[in-house]
């Protein structure tokens, strides 16, 4: 498992929150989102208890905006497989409630 530093450990949480709130199915940059997820499961422990309750509820959102979606585009195909991190995540789920 790669090392990164605390900055760039943010630098991708807030990224891939914002990917989710700000998600397109046409926008060409999911797998970005895709790719700071894997690494943030990855990374789990290195992350603080509030970092985890956002993850947490950003994880939430994101399965909430993956459901029925029925767009034939490679962004969905990115979002359907960071829902299928999210829910194979170790991260307890009852962090975002």
């Amino acid at each position: 498992m790669t090392s990164i530093s605390r900055s760039e450990s943010l630098r991708l949480l807030r990224g891939y929150l914002g990917h989710i709130e700000y998600w397109d199915a046409e926008g060409g940059d999911t797998f970005l989102m895709l790719n700071a997820r894997e690494w943030l499961e990855d990374h789990l422990t290195d992350l603080t208890l509030a970092e985890k309750a956002a993850l947490a509820a950003g994880d939430e959102r994101l399965l909430k905006l993956s459901r029925n979606r029925v767009d034939a585009t490679l962004d969905v195909e990115y979002l359907r497989e960071t829902a299928k991190v999210v829910s194979n995540s170790q991260l307890p789920s009852k962090m975002a409630a």
